[in-house]
């Protein structure tokens, strides 16, 4: 990968108001981040659906960015740049609707962390709630799940204790940048996450905490995995925004239901009575995963999920990967319209098909063969 092209990731990444929306439509008009860097303000100026404003600053802008002392905090804290378009760059996270720009990452991302769960929750959680979230990430870890949350006190800090008890995989998607790490608490946590997996963020490295940059810090809490399970949360927090994430990415919703009179019991009631599954137990959830779950239960069949042999399929598989095309995309909707399956069969299908490389994510739930 072209350092060059690196760095000006690193710089667009830095400028004020630039969201990934933005840098994809402009990458998609110049070619790479460092064209965009060289453009011309005229040229700039042309791209469709690019704010004037954003035009301006971009060029007022990128030659104060100082990109050298960032890629020395990038060194002295051990981490990488992971631009969206490194094939190192989380695949599920690719396809969401405004992927980062880049990751920062500290410890190691595997092949095998698309097959992940989100667990989150309230920070002011119950004994009760911190015991769920910890037993059902310790259980799913075990299995072989990587277990995804944002490191913050409470229920998030259960689920990566429950992961790292069960020696299994753990991400955190952190709100700041990896140099402040938040809770303070945590440092020693974030030590052991690194070591088990990886803390990631879309901040630059030394972005202090401002509450503003958690919200859409859970879109990539939620696009890393399979499904989020939210374990205690008020009507009104940031776990319910993860909700929402999930919805829109079409990743499977989970809650864990509580005492009708605890206030943290309103929001994972709420997700329930709308429509996201309950958890009982690991088996909801590994039911609702599908395929996915039932492999993930069998020590001997979940290293089929990552060969790339149209000889492995199973019928389901080989019925939705033969009404795909190579260079006509279709929807999930489309696809369970026209197979007459459940649409949650279909979406689980196709992930194993996607972990396997045999189909590709194109965006907007449409896919094609790989």
């Amino acid at each position: 990968m072209a350092e060059n092209d690196i760095k000006a990731a690193l710089i667009l990444n830095m400028i004020p108001g630039l969201g990934s929306r933005s840098f994809l439509k402009l990458r998609e008009r110049f070619g790479s981040a460092e064209a965009i860097l060289k453009a011309s303000l005229s040229a700039l100026r042309e791209v469709p659906d690019i704010r004037q404003d954003l035009v301006k600053r971009i060029v007022e802008t990128r030659d104060s960015v100082n990109v050298g002392r960032e890629l020395e905090l990038v060194e002295k804290f051990g981490a990488r740049v992971l631009p969206c378009w490194s094939e190192e760059y989380p695949e599920p996270l690719r396809h969401i609707h405004s992927p980062p720009i880049l990751l920062y990452v500290r410890g190691e991302l595997q092949k095998t962390d698309a097959l992940a769960v989100a667990v989150v929750g309230a920070r002011r959680c119950s004994l009760y709630g911190r015991h769920q979230a910890e037993r059902i990430a310790f259980e799913l870890a075990a299995r072989g799940f990587c277990i995804v949350s944002g490191m913050a006190r409470g229920i998030d800090a259960a689920a990566h204790r429950g992961a790292l008890k069960a020696n299994g995989r753990t991400i955190a998607a952190l709100g700041t940048g990896l140099v402040n790490i938040y809770p303070r608490e945590h440092r020693e946590m974030a030590e052991e996450i690194v070591r088990h997996g990886a803390i990631v963020s879309e901040l630059p490295m030394t972005t202090p905490v401002d509450g503003r940059n958690f919200p859409p810090r859970n879109r990539i809490i939620s696009g890393l995995a399979l499904g989020v399970v939210v374990v205690e949360a008020a009507e009104r927090s940031g776990s319910l925004i993860t909700a929402r994430w999930a919805q829109e990415q079409n990743r499977d919703l989970f809650a864990v239901p509580g005492k009708i009179d605890n206030p943290l019991s309103m929001g994972p009631h709420r997700l329930i009575r709308d429509g996201a599954r309950i958890v009982t137990s690991v088996g909801d959830i590994l039911e609702q995963l599908g395929r996915v779950g039932k492999m993930m239960d069998d020590e001997g069949a979940q290293q089929l999920l990552f060969e790339k042999q149209v000889e492995g399929m199973n019928d389901r598989e080989r019925l939705i990967f033969e009404a795909l095309e190579h260079d006509e995309p279709r929807s999930i909707d489309d696809l369970a319209d026209e197979l007459k399956l459940p649409v949650s069969e279909v979406s689980s299908t196709l992930t194993i098909l996607q972990i396997r490389k045999l189909v590709k994510d194109i965006g907007g739930r449409n896919f094609i063969r790989a």
